[in-house]
This record gives structure tokens, sequence and C-alpha cells, in this order.
């Protein structure tokens, strides 16, 4: 009787701990999201007014930083300032930026502008798709454009060759038209392109940012977050 009393008290405290535990996981992961956002906040605050403004669009590539919980992921928080009016896009949002080393401005041949903040991975963006089919709904939404990207074989295979996999995450409906002729969309099949060339033309075809950020964890698995922002 004494041996069965001890059994359940080291199941109760078993259980008592594994609870703390998975508390405190859960925790971690809403504080990382929480600062993430507020991260992601500060920069858009400044950089969708000066794209709306000269009608550019954006590819900002970030590096992230990986929690100790499952999907814990962290918008890197940045030095932002208000940039001056009257300047041409790419000088604006320079000058958005100009308090941080590790953030570099690029003008991209596609006309995309392109935002670098730290050092960020770029095998998965080099990846090549033979053949990108878009159902209707992804033609015409980023979110199930991406979807469709992140589900292709290709992407797939270098995910699993990277040991990165996409962030958990829930995407929001971004209130465009439903599928019709005339309103902007992509094309239903894209040959022989990049990841990156795709991303590329998610954002001018949307107008707006897409945001590729990547974290790597200690063991050598990461974490890879593709999300877009309208402008």
């Amino acid at each position: 009787m004494k041996n069965v009393a001890v059994a359940i008290a080291i199941l109760v405290v078993s259980q008592a701990a594994c609870g703390a535990s998975s508390l405190q996981a859960q925790h971690s992961r809403q504080s990382a999201a929480a600062a993430s956002f507020r991260n992601r906040s500060a920069v858009m605050h400044y950089l969708r007014p000066v794209l709306r403004s000269n009608h550019r669009t954006a590819l900002l590539y970030y590096s992230a930083t990986c929690g100790d919980s499952p999907d814990s992921f962290e918008f890197p928080k940045i030095k932002t300032q208000p940039p001056s009016r009257g300047k041409a896009a790419i000088a604006s949002i320079a000058q958005i930026f100009r308090g941080d080393t590790q953030v570099a401005v690029i003008a991209g041949r596609s006309g995309v502008i392109k935002i670098r903040i730290g050092r960020v991975p770029s095998s998965l963006l080099a990846t090549r798709i033979s053949r990108l089919r878009f159902k209707p709904i992804e033609q015409y939404d980023p979110g199930p454009a991406i979807d469709a990207l992140e589900n292709t074989r290709e992407v797939r295979a270098a995910m699993r060759f990277l040991r990165v996999r996409p962030l958990l995450t829930v995407r929001g409906p971004e209130l465009l038209p439903p599928p019709a002729p005339g309103f902007p969309h992509l094309p239903p099949l894209m040959k022989n392109v990049t990841v990156n060339q795709v991303l590329a033309s998610i954002a001018q075809t949307f107008q707006g940012v897409v945001t590729y950020g990547v974290c790597m964890q200690p063991q050598g698995s990461g974490l890879v977050s593709i999300s877009f922002v309208g402008v």
C-alpha cells in the first residue's frame, strides 16, 4: 500500500512538472510572437508609406532568432527613423535604416527594392522550380500563393536538405476582391523560376512587401517564415 502511495505521488509530481513545462513553452512562444510583432511593426510603420507614395514594392530578407520552444520565432529589433520628404524611394528607405549597420538596401533588377537585415541564408531562395501551378484563389491572393510555393516538390526537397521547415502560421485574408478578370493576379503557370523570382512576382503583383525570415537553431535545424504585407 505504501508503494502504491509513493507511485501515485511520483505520478502527480511528474504531471505537474509536465504541465509547468508546457505552460512555460507556451509563454515563451507568446512572448516571442509579441516581440516579433512589435519589431516588424516598427519597420513597416516607416517603410510602407514610402513604398506607397513612390508606387514601389519590396523584398525584405531578415535573420530571425529562434526561441527555446518549437515555432518560437522573433523578428529582429531594428533601429529606425522617419525619412525626409521629397526623396526617391531608395534614398528614403536607406534613411529609415541609417542608424543600423546590419541593414542593407539595394535596388533589385526587377524594380523591387531589396532590404537585407543581418546575414540571411540564400540557398532556399536560389532553389529553382520547374513548374509552379497556381489555382485561381492562389493567383489572386498572396497568402495562398506563398503556400503553393512552399508546397512545391522542389521547395520541400530543398527544405529537407537544408534542415529547415516553414513556421506554423495562420494567414489572415488579405481582403482582396474575389478572382475575376481585370484584378491583379499571378499567371496560372510559372516555369523555370527561382523561389526569389516568385517572391518578387508576388510583391509586384499585389503591391506590397514580401518578408523572408530564417532562424537557425544551435543543433543546425531552423525555421523559415514567408509572409506578405500590403502597402
